[in-house]
């Protein structure tokens, strides 16, 4: 079978290394050697952009990898089915019962739609960081695969 999954995966890691890079190279201890740091601003957004393709990726990951162990397990008929039921349901079904990787996972999905769907005026009270959520979706996707 002929599939992506790893690229997807090469490519979210490949992206959240440049958000990490951009992060360590913005942030800085203050002249002085006081308590707290310096944080110069990034006006081209790399690292936001980069965290977005991070969580774009990893959620293809994600829709490939569980694709094929869905049909593996079951059946091509039985990965249709579940096709559009939440990431959480689909481990679910393929016997993840541990709510720590499955809360993560369900954390990922709502972060994940959040930022790839923004509804600027429903989210006024609280603000998605892309570069916080593309590190907790690294972790997931290292926890899954491993």
């Amino acid at each position: 079978m002929i599939t992506n999954v790893n690229i997807y995966r090469t490519i979210a890691e490949d992206a959240f290394d440049v958000v990490q890079s951009e992060e360590s190279f913005r942030i800085r201890q203050k002249p002085d050697g006081g308590a707290g740091y310096i944080k110069s601003p990034d006006p081209e957004q790399k690292s936001f952009k980069q965290a977005m393709v991070c969580i774009v990726f990893v959620g293809m990951w994600y829709e490939a990898l569980v694709h094929q162990v869905m049909v593996d397990h079951f059946s091509e008929e039985e990965a249709k089915k579940w096709d559009r039921r939440s990431y959480r349901n689909k481990f679910e079904k393929l016997g993840c019962s541990d709510e720590l990787i499955l809360g993560q996972i369900q954390r990922f999905a709502y972060s994940r739609n959040d930022l790839m769907h923004e509804k600027a005026h429903w989210n006024q009270d609280s603000m998605t960081n892309a570069q916080k959520e593309a590190k907790r979706a690294i972790e997931v996707m290292k926890i899954v695969n491993s």
